[in-house]
This record gives structure tokens, C-alpha cells and sequence, in this order.
């Protein structure tokens, strides 16, 4: 997968504005299908391919839990290239 900001967009199916007690954006970097849901009161849950991989309920409002989540995304991703490719078991003899 090759490191790249992902660009959020929100999604279309959930409403949004100020009386949406949740806004859920969507990005796609490669393979990877990024979801990040926040509330209002400053919760929010960020997934890679379906996954929860982070959570928060510090934020005081849903736009610092959004950009919270985001850098823990764009982070996930540098973790994600860096590791190597594998197609399936490997042995250590020829």
C-alpha cells in the first residue's frame, strides 16, 4: 500500500449539519477503506476495512474528535506501507 493522505468525504446515506447527532466520513487509500464516525459531544470511532482500530471521548466537540482520528488514520497507514509485503508462507530453505 503506498502512504497517502486519505481524502475524507462525508457520507452521503447519513445526514448532516448541525442537528446530526453523528456524521460519518469515508475515505479510500488503495485497499484500505477508512471509516471515522463523530457525535457532536466529541465521541468518535475511526475503522480500517471494518475494524475499530480507535476510539475517542476526550474531544470536546465532534470537529477535534474528527481531526484527532484523522492523524491516528494518516499514522495507521505509515504503519501499514512500512510493513512488507507477503504473498503467504515463506520457507527458510531453497
Amino acid at each position: 500500500m503506498t502512504p497517502s493522505k486519505p481524502d475524507w468525504r462525508p457520507d452521503e446515506s447519513f445526514p448532516v449539519g448541525k442537528g446530526a447527532g453523528v456524521q460519518h466520513f469515508v475515505a479510500r487509500v488503495g485497499d484500505c477503506k477508512l471509516e471515522i464516525d463523530v457525535a457532536r459531544w466529541g465521541e468518535g470511532h475511526l475503522k480500517a476495512n471494518g475494524l475499530e482500530i480507535a476510539h475517542t471521548a476526550s474531544a470536546k466537540n465532534a470537529r477535534e474528535a474528527f481531526r484527532d482520528l484523522k492523524k491516528i488514520a494518516e499514522q495507521y497507514l505509515k504503519t501499514q506501507a512500512a510493513r512488507p509485503a507477503t504473498s503467504g508462507p515463506t520457507s527458510a530453505t531453497p
